[in-house]
């Protein structure tokens, strides 16, 4: 039989009645409880990279660039790499367009990384930076044989990480060659 309540929260015996609180709330809650201190510290090297930045333009690649903050806090570290690759993409392009070299934009991060290294656009630390980006991110997108050696199977056995600690220190240097484009003037 239901307890009935009344205003004061209890029942009619007097009982306090229990809120019943959603299998999905108690699983986020649970979750956040668990994540909080290692979300924080993701969240605290976010904004010592980013201090009070704020970006204007085209809407796409400025809430490319906020999601790809957010997804690192989050522990979503290949949506950080996907996202941070889209936007320094973005910002080659741009770049290109400026020069009237739109045509060549268009042809993907490879073909651009290309392209300013064989015409000098571009420093090479940050094309040998985004080249490593693109590699990294590449078997997430396309399929790869097993032995190509981006793949996270192969990087795995090369640099003796956990899974997760990988992806994490991908995301972080993702994150933070994606800041640099923000930063830098091509």
């Amino acid at each position: 039989m239901p307890k009935l309540k009344n205003a004061s929260g209890k029942d009619m015996f007097g009982h306090p009645v229990r809120k019943r609180v959603d299998r999905h709330e108690r699983a986020l809650a649970k979750m956040d409880k668990a994540t909080f201190h290692e979300r924080a510290a993701r969240l605290k090297f976010v904004d010592s990279m980013l201090g009070d930045t704020w970006m204007a333009g085209s809407l796409e690649p400025v809430f490319v660039f906020k999601e790809a903050g957010w997804a690192y806090i989050n522990g979503a570290y290949i949506s950080t790499i996907m996202l941070a690759q889209a936007f320094i993409e973005r910002v080659f392009h741009d770049f290109m367009v400026s020069k009237g070299l739109e045509k060549e934009s268009n042809r993907g991060a490879q073909a651009i990384i290309k392209y300013c290294r064989k015409h000098q656009l571009v420093n090479e630390f940050l094309l040998e930076k985004f080249d490593r980006l693109r590699q990294i991110r590449n078997p997430f997108v396309h399929n790869k044989p097993f032995d190509y050696p981006f793949t996270l199977s192969q990087r795995l056995v090369l640099e003796q990480l956990p899974p997760d600690d990988l992806l994490e220190k991908d995301a972080k240097e993702a994150l933070s060659l994606m800041y640099t484009f923000l930063f830098t003037r091509l």
